[in-house]
């Protein structure tokens, strides 16, 4: 479990790889309980993505992977 204090920036970061030295392009999207989800642009195969929460709380993520012509669109497992 990771804790943060309220206001406290959290930042959550997916690692997307292919196989055979394919490198991946496309997006990702955080999906984080209680807020919408946000697309993000690969960058180095590590899209990341920040939020302060301003409510304490539980919360879950999943990150999905758009998919290109070259690597499967893909979800994570969630996060709690």
């Amino acid at each position: 479990m990771n804790l943060s204090a309220i206001g406290q920036a959290v930042t959550y970061t997916a690692v997307v790889t292919g196989q055979n030295g394919v490198v991946p392009v496309g997006t990702v999207t955080f999906n984080v309980s209680l807020n919408k989800p946000v697309v993000v642009s690969l960058v180095n195969r590590q899209p990341t993505y920040t939020i302060a929460y301003q409510l304490a709380g539980p919360r879950t993520v999943t990150a999905t992977y758009s998919g290109d012509s070259n690597i499967q669109a893909r979800v994570s497992t969630t996060i709690n």
